[in-house]
Formats: C-alpha cells, sequence, structure tokens
C-alpha cells in the first residue's frame, strides 16, 4: 500500500512539472508572438515617418488636418519643422494618428548618442520593440528610434 501511495505522489510531481513547463512554454511563444507583432508595427511607423511628407505634405502647417504623419522631404531625409511640430503634438492625439495601441518613444539622436529631438513616453514596461534607422536630419547623419511597449 505504501509504495502505491508513493507511485501516486511521484506521477502527481511528475504531471504537475510537465503542466507547469507547458505552461511556461505557451506563455514564452506568446510574449515572442507580440514582440515580433510590436516589432513590425515599429518599423512600420518608422518607414513612414522617413520615407513620406505626411498626408497632408504640410500638415506641420495645419494639424487639425492630419490624415497620417510623415517627417520625411524625401527618403530618409527629415524636414526640422515636421519633426519639431510632431515632438511638440499631444502625445494621445499623435498615438491616434499613428493608430498605435502601444505607448511609445521617438527620437532623434546624433551618431555619438546625444538626443536631438525626443517625445512620447512609457513607464518600465514588460515588453519593449524598437526600430532604428539611418537618416539626415539638418545635414547630418542621424539615428531615428521608435520604441514601442505594452
Amino acid at each position: 500500500m505504501t509504495e502505491f501511495v508513493l507511485a501516486i505522489a511521484f506521477a502527481t510531481i511528475i504531471l504537475t512539472s510537465i503542466a507547469s513547463l507547458k505552461y511556461l512554454q505557451d506563455q514564452k511563444i506568446s510574449q515572442n508572438t507580440e514582440i515580433g507583432r510590436m516589432q513590425s508595427a515599429a518599423y512600420a511607423i518608422s518607414d513612414i515617418f522617413i520615407k513620406t511628407p505626411g498626408i497632408p505634405p504640410d500638415w506641420e502647417s495645419n494639424i487639425t488636418n492630419i490624415s497620417a504623419i510623415g517627417l520625411a522631404i524625401n527618403d530618409r531625409i527629415l524636414d526640422k519643422s515636421k519633426v519639431d511640430t510632431f515632438t511638440n503634438l499631444d502625445y494621445n492625439l499623435t498615438k491616434q494618428k499613428l493608430k498605435l495601441s502601444y505607448d511609445y518613444v521617438f527620437s532623434i539622436e546624433h551618431t555619438n548618442g546625444t538626443i536631438i529631438a525626443e517625445s512620447g513616453t512609457f513607464p518600465k514596461k514588460e515588453l519593449v520593440a524598437n526600430s532604428k534607422r539611418l537618416v539626415t536630419y539638418e545635414g547630418k547623419p542621424v539615428i531615428l528610434t521608435i520604441k514601442l511597449s505594452r
């Protein structure tokens, strides 16, 4: 009888361990999938920023009429006026116009790491994805970064 009880206890421990490992594995897969979605979204937003002027092309002149926010004069050449306007816009408005369900931080920095422009916010979050792009701003090479968090 004692051997039977020990066998049941041992089997219960093994089955519980397997179930716990399966749960942790599923959580990791789900997290990796979400990070992949966030990475794709960060890249797509950075692509729009660095390749288009936005819709309308002069949206920075009339922010009530923004359909899409773009920051480029030409491909990978940023417009200072658009960047300045974007970084001064209301955070919730920019999230809405970017169609974002994630929190974000936008930054432009010199290649030495000095920040030139920054906007957005997110508290320390569990999941973070980013896209870094080399662009030209005021005639100099800089790095545009979009960080998304959930």
